[in-house]
């Protein structure tokens, strides 16, 4: 450990935390960092937000006509479509007491096996009120929009751990 250490930096070797260079353990001298340190934490969240925005353009989270790479030649080919379909599938599968797995509304009248296709009953749960509301091409693109969220914060919260300012896990998370 070493005096120019921050407060209240995690020591990555033990897991402890840091102590302020000649502040007594268990002195509290660290206390009036924790809100700003916060504030910073919240203002990058919400630059994650801001950049997922900018990433998708012209395609916002909850719009109901557009999907982003959807278009001949894409590298995604037919997957939205698909994915689609199956944030569709869910609610209607639930609501109306229907197996998640199982289907014969494709191939019918013998139906499908959906366990072995990219069958997405989490995701599906969690964009229900998305997909009642405004549809399953809103759910799409607001499930892309949080995923880009979602792995950014994560590997920020991760790096944190290993950095001693803020601002390096927030950089170096665009720059993998």
């Amino acid at each position: 450990m070493t005096a120019t250490a921050a407060v209240g930096e995690l020591d990555p070797s033990t897991g402890a935390g840091r102590a302020a260079a000649g502040a007594a353990p268990g002195s509290d001298q660290g206390a009036t960092d924790r809100p700003r340190r916060s504030g910073l934490i919240a203002l990058f969240l919400l630059a994650y937000v801001a950049l997922s925005l900018i990433a998708f353009l012209p395609v916002g989270p909850f719009d109901t006509s557009r999907l982003p790479n959807a278009i001949a030649g894409s590298p995604a080919g037919s997957d939205p479509y698909q994915m689609l379909w199956f944030l569709e599938w869910f609610p209607y599968a639930v609501s109306h007491g229907l197996n998640i797995f199982q289907t014969n509304l494709i191939e019918y009248p013998h139906g499908v096996n959906l366990a072995d296709n990219t069958t997405v009953p989490l995701l599906g749960f969690i964009a229900w009120p998305v997909t009642a509301t405004l549809g399953p091409v809103a759910a799409f693109n607001f499930l892309i929009h949080l995923s880009f969220v979602a792995s950014a914060a994560s590997m920020f919260f991760v790096l944190r751990r290993w950095c001693t300012t803020l601002l390096a896990p927030f950089v170096i998370v665009y720059n993998l």
